[in-house]
């Protein structure tokens, strides 16, 4: 399994991540792949961020490491969510994605992908990491019980993450 985040999506749909981009673009984009670096190392998992590369120069995607995550920004012509979307009909079911946008969103079911939104992702990230810090329990989780069920879609990113939360 493999976590596809589109990277300006998750950094502008999570305040914390949105607040700072207004005042320091380049320290929350710092915290964003900082964030993703703690969920890989509490868990293991493999994590892609596509971020656009404005420069239209290049044919590949440029690609780095960051504390075990690879980063990628997109090939000239094309935008980050054009990167995912191929990613995810490279990968399909094996791709987990996190992202708000629709257009992804639509792409993914075609490919047979789960998804999470960026907030999803974002509260239950954060439930594992304060549960490898503390063990306190996190109180009206989306991740816990059977108040909630998602969507079929949803369903496998949320159990993923599930597999990480010790009850």
């Amino acid at each position: 399994m493999r976590w596809l985040v589109d990277g300006y999506n998750l950094l502008r749909g999570v305040s914390c991540f949105a607040n700072l981009e207004l005042q320091n673009p380049t320290k929350a984009k710092q915290d964003l792949l900082n964030f993703l670096e703690a969920f890989h190392r509490a868990t293991g998992e493999k994590v892609q961020v596509y971020f656009d590369r404005y420069s239209q120069t290049g044919n590949v995607p440029l690609q780095e490491e960051h504390g075990g995550i690879s980063v990628f920004y997109s090939r000239g012509g094309y935008t980050a969510d054009e990167e995912i979307m191929l990613q995810m009909r490279e990968q399909g079911e094996q791709a987990l994605v996190v992202t708000s946008d629709r257009e992804i969103q639509r792409a993914a079911k075609a490919s047979r992908c789960s998804y999470l939104e960026a907030r999803e992702f974002y509260e239950g990230v954060m439930e594992i990491l304060h549960q490898s810090t503390d063990d306190e329990d996190v109180i009206n989780s989306r991740l816990k019980g059977n108040a909630f069920r998602p969507r079929e879609e949803k369903r496998k990113a949320f159990n993923r993450l599930k597999k990480f939360l010790q009850y």
